[in-house]
């Protein structure tokens, strides 16, 4: 079987979406052991980076690499009717750094700190 990556997943940190969160991200990375061909997950969790820390610590605990990613939001001329979602993921430090800015930026930007933020 060849192996595969999880690569849309959300937490329990992921802006208070419960019906898309059944499980914790323990949860998630002890039934992946189970799974044949499953080599790891990524979360994206919508609009934040809230718990990165944690999920590093627990993807290394299980022996996983940690990508930081988000699923973000666009929109045109910030109407809302044309709402899209976005998957943004890194491959180093650099990256890490340049996602953590564009989500500052997407609460501060045309009043969205109490929306969704807009990238």
């Amino acid at each position: 079987m060849k192996e595969y990556v999880i690569t849309h997943t959300h937490t329990q940190e992921t802006n208070g979406v419960i019906v898309e969160v059944p499980s914790s991200l323990k949860d998630y990375l002890e039934e992946i052991k189970t799974k044949d061909g499953v080599k790891s997950l990524i979360v994206t969790n919508h609009g934040n980076k809230l718990g990165w820390f944690k999920h590093y610590q627990l993807m290394k605990k299980y022996g996983h690499k940690y990508i930081h990613a988000v699923e973000g939001y666009t929109c045109l001329n910030g109407d809302d009717k044309f709402n899209r979602h976005i998957l943004i993921y890194t491959t180093n430090h650099n990256g890490f750094e340049e996602i953590n800015e564009l989500i500052s930026a997407s609460y501060q930007r045309d009043g969205h700190f109490y929306k969704r933020p807009r990238m």
